[in-house]
């Protein structure tokens, strides 16, 4: 529950995720933590995990204004700013949805963790009663300092460069925040970097 999408049906297991951490909950945590399964993003995930990323990291016109404006020019912006919050709001969200498909669209169709996706990433979920509450996304990039999606030149066939394991899009909602999830999100993506060879 807590405000998010349900899921329409349970997480593919990832099996080896209970492995690493067989007793990941924090003193304290509760049984909700514990409650939580990681498994593989399926396609019909990917808007419960839009709402996970906006929980995580979208912050609205009025509140990235506020932190630049005074209060006296806040007051002259705050109705127009108000007018276009849910259009950029709804833009952002787009853009999400049209980039995590770009970097895990293969991965979402028919969900696999036994090899590295030749290019993009592997999105994993964290869900709790039928809700995902928490997401992150794992690759294979080039040692190059570019993050996934950016342009790259090719490899030249004599010298390909190295490749290491990349972790990115780490949200859990803000109701489970501080309980250790992320930790275990954060090392299920390590674990498969590892069981991919890039440990």
């Amino acid at each position: 529950a807590r405000g998010c999408s349900p899921r329409t049906s349970p997480p593919r297991s990832v099996v080896f995720v209970s492995d690493l951490e067989p007793a990941f909950a924090q003193p304290g945590s509760g049984e909700a933590v514990r409650s939580v399964r990681l498994g593989l993003a399926e396609e019909s995930d990917l808007s419960a995990a839009i709402d996970v990323l906006m929980d995580g990291f979208y912050k609205d016109a009025l509140t990235l204004a506020a932190a630049e404006f005074s209060d006296e020019e806040m007051e002259l912006l705050r109705p127009p700013l108000t007018r276009v919050n849910g259009g950029l709001k709804a833009f952002t969200r787009l853009l999400l949805r049209l980039q995590a498909q770009a970097r895990c669209g293969g991965r979402l169709k028919a969900p696999s963790a036994d090899s590295p996706p030749p290019q993009g990433s592997l999105m994993l979920c964290a869900v709790e009663g039928g809700s995902v509450v928490g997401v992150v996304e794992v690759s294979i990039e080039p040692r190059d300092g570019r993050v996934p999606g950016d342009v790259r030149p090719l490899d030249p066939p004599w010298a390909p460069r190295e490749r290491v394991a990349y972790v990115s899009n780490l949200a859990v909602v803000s109701a489970l925040r501080g309980k250790g999830l992320g930790r275990r999100l954060l090392r299920a993506a390590e674990g498969l970097a590892a069981r991919w060879g890039h440990g």
